[in-house]
């Protein structure tokens, strides 16, 4: 398991853009490419916008689907990064669901079943 302190690498208490989004992105999937799991480290981190978990987040659970939160794991998180987590992984979920329908994989009741089951408690499990 690799972990990632993200005030390490931005080096700011608030982090919103999209850039930032995909530096933090690709060193998730690079190290996920050599680590089933990985861990998010927020402490220390007071805001983040949508625009930034979505970018290195949000992408990534569109791609990994249902599941990702098996190999994403995030801790110290405050109420505001918790919320902005949720949100984008709720919208992100959310896409995968609809467009299964347009041949996507992450179709079929177990995938469904597990939209639904996804909690912040199952997010931010550290």
């Amino acid at each position: 398991m690799f972990s990632l302190k993200l005030l390490d690498i931005f080096e700011s208490s608030d982090i919103g853009s999209r850039h930032s989004g995909r530096i933090l992105r690709e060193k998730i999937e690079e190290l996920l490419g050599n680590s089933n799991t990985i861990t998010l480290d927020f402490s220390g981190i007071n805001l983040v916008t949508q625009s930034f978990i979505d970018e290195a987040i949000g992408v990534i659970i569109r791609q990994i689907g249902p599941s990702f939160h098996h190999r994403i794991h995030f801790k110290d998180c405050n109420d505001v990064v918790k919320s902005v987590i949720t949100m984008v992984a709720t919208y992100s979920l959310g896409m995968i669901s609809r467009s299964s329908s347009s041949g996507m994989p992450f179709k079929g009741r177990d995938e469904e079943d597990a939209l639904r089951k996804i909690e912040i408690e199952d997010l931010v499990t550290v």
